[in-house]
């Protein structure tokens, strides 16, 4: 059996900063990018991993982020499009071929080797599958008037998400035919019919969209896999 990942890191950051792509940006003097990597090559199972980035970084990534840190041989770079949903569609038309593809936000550095297997395990049994956490504060939903939805019938998607490759490529031509986007896959493979896996996943598998979230995984990187996933869903 044949595992492939994906990583889509094709974008701008515009909330986080117009002066350097948050994908780069030193942590403990490592490209959060390279945390990221690192962490999901740590999980045995994975065969290859595809590195999509914008187009216009290709080679500054090759040369620059990959190389110091000896990766350049165990990433394939691959120039991303215009939204996340086509970067990784593009990953997925790179691929030769494969069983079962992990899809992993390159801005989440701090996921482990654990729920990378995790997912792929769960994903072997129907399909598809995603990690889901509660949420911690009261939802507010604006409309013509403020509601107060019960936040128990809520969760968070996170990465890293899993699938079947053939499901996931059909699931994504099909959202192309129907003008679909989406800002995760999990929505595309259920839009198309299939079915996912839901389990478990981590309040501190942060994404860096901010500064503040920066900060924070600052503090927490050098945890490592210290931590036990206890969390309820």
């Amino acid at each position: 059996m044949k595992i492939s990942a994906i990583i889509p890191s094709a974008g701008k950051g515009i909330r986080f900063s117009n002066k350097i792509k948050k994908q780069y940006v030193l942590i403990k003097n490592k490209p959060l990018i390279i945390h990221t990597i690192e962490r999901v090559l740590a999980c045995k199972k994975i065969d290859e991993l595809y590195l999509i980035v914008p187009p216009e970084d290709e080679d500054e990534v090759n040369k620059k982020i990959l190389a110091p840190f000896d990766l350049k041989r165990k990433v394939k770079v691959f120039p991303g499009g215009k939204t996340r949903q086509e970067s990784v569609y593009f990953g997925l038309l790179a691929i030769e071929s494969s069983d079962f593809v992990l899809i992993h936000d390159g801005v989440r550095p701090l996921v482990t080797p654990e729920l990378v297997s995790l997912a792929l395990e769960k994903a072997m049994l129907t399909g598809g599958s995603t990690p889901i956490i509660s949420l911690k504060e009261t939802l507010i939903e604006l409309d013509n008037k403020i509601n107060f939805p019960n936040r128990e019938r809520f969760r968070l998607v996170q990465t890293p998400q899993a699938f079947a490759y053939d499901l996931l490529l059909m699931a994504h031509k099909r959202a192309r035919e129907d003008g679909i986007n989406a800002t995760d896959d999990a929505s595309l493979v259920v839009n198309f019919g299939g079915k996912i896996s839901l389990f478990p996943g981590s309040y501190i598998n942060i994404k860096v969209t901010t500064y503040e979230d920066l900060l924070i995984v600052n503090q927490l990187i050098d945890l490592g896999n210290k931590y036990e996933n206890r969390y309820r869903f």
